[in-house]
């Protein structure tokens, strides 16, 4: 059931794309779920890649931050807007600046990680608490508490926005958690394995 509502849930920004202005940005959360449910390939993908998992998640981060960039500012072209909230209203010079921001992002989480396991609903939610209270300089969070309850909804939106940006780069580096689960073959025998910190054997003394 949860499997069908959260399919269910990537259809409702869609309608966001035909709307005039049509809104690009919310849409990543379509892209986040479609992401989920292919999480299996994309995290035996990167494994075959064989990087560090800081590494590979800093490097996922980074290509996550430039589609999140482009897809703001696709939105903020389309509708037109005089300042829009960009590092720069020009694109390319978005994309070349974005480095800074997502580049903090690339060197937090796996410093995090090194110190706490996180599922990826958790590097979802704290991500986007992390929108809802910086964006724009905290701008975000006082438009919403100026405009209760409607306000709600932009919150709503800066955290979709937000969470799916961190999520998509969290999957591929999703196996490598203490804790997850997956499939191995074992001669020719599909079997459970669990992800454990090491060192996960000690030889016994004697």
């Amino acid at each position: 059931m949860r499997r069908l509502v959260l399919a269910i849930s990537a259809l409702l920004p869609l309608p966001g794309l035909f709307s005039s202005p049509p809104d690009t940005m919310l849409p990543i959360y379509s892209l986040f779920v479609v992401a989920v449910f292919a999480r299996r390939p994309i995290e035996a993908a990167a494994v075959r890649l064989r990087l560090s998992r800081p590494l590979a998640f800093g490097l996922v981060i980074l290509a996550s931050g430039l589609l999140t960039e482009t897809l703001a500012w696709t939105s903020s072209y389309l509708a037109g807007d005089l300042e829009p909230a960009l590092l720069h209203p020009q694109l390319v010079y978005d994309l070349l600046l974005s480095p800074v921001v997502y580049g903090g992002w690339a060197l937090a989480w796996p410093l995090l990680m090194r110190r706490w396991n996180f599922t990826l609903a958790e590097v979802f939610a704290v991500q986007g608490v992390y929108g809802i209270l910086l964006e724009q300089q905290g701008a975000v969070l006082r438009q919403g508490l100026a405009s209760l309850p409607w306000g709600v909804i932009l919150w709503a939106y800066v955290f979709l926005v937000y969470g799916s940006a961190i999520g998509m780069a969290y999957l591929p580096a999703a196996r490598s958690t203490p804790g997850s689960e997956f499939e191995i073959d074992i001669r020719g025998r599909r079997a459970r394995a669990r992800v454990v910190p090491l060192p996960f054997y000690k030889r016994p003394k004697g």
